[in-house]
């Protein structure tokens, strides 16, 4: 872009005011973006563990109609199921809740940060900002190979 000096100080404070209110709205849009990104990875997530969660509430009443069949009382293999998990979910309680929450707070902070990193990855190669800008002070003849010069001079002679 040239320098015209007959701009006025108006129009050069607008194109700044306009620039300004640009650079707001792409970050704007960018936010909006990520956080689109994030909320579907969190639904999509949310549904597999659904599903995970269903899955083994009907192995649980399997194994406690097996164990009601092996036993013969149902009640007695439902309970024992329900004894199991109770004794499981104790000792958890107990003896990692604090290594628990860490792990889980870890893996919540590594999955946001991937998802982040994902949509900035993505918006990055949608850009142009890969490309290299030639400085303008640079000279016009930096892009050649460059020999020595005392090669270019016997080629000159020969």
């Amino acid at each position: 872009m040239e320098f015209d000096s007959k701009k006025s100080v108006k129009e050069i404070f607008a194109e700044i005011q306009r620039y300004v209110e640009k650079r707001i709205e792409l970050k704007t849009l960018e936010f909006q973006e990520k956080g689109t990104a994030l909320a579907a990875a969190i639904v999509s997530n949310s549904m597999g563990l659904i599903m995970v969660v269903i899955g083994f509430f009907f192995l649980l009443v399997a194994a406690g109609i097996g164990l009601g069949y092996l036993f013969d009382n149902m009640m007695f293999g439902f309970g024992s199921i329900a004894l199991f998990l109770i004794i499981v979910g104790y000792y958890i309680y107990k003896t990692s809740r604090n290594v628990l929450q860490n792990k889980i707070q870890l893996q919540l902070t590594l999955f946001v940060e991937s998802v982040l990193e994902t949509a900035t990855n993505d918006e990055e190669s949608a850009t142009f900002s890969s490309f290299r800008i030639p400085d303008e002070d640079a000279d016009e003849g930096e892009d050649e190979p460059t020999e020595p010069k005392e090669k270019l001079n016997q080629n000159e002679t020969n």
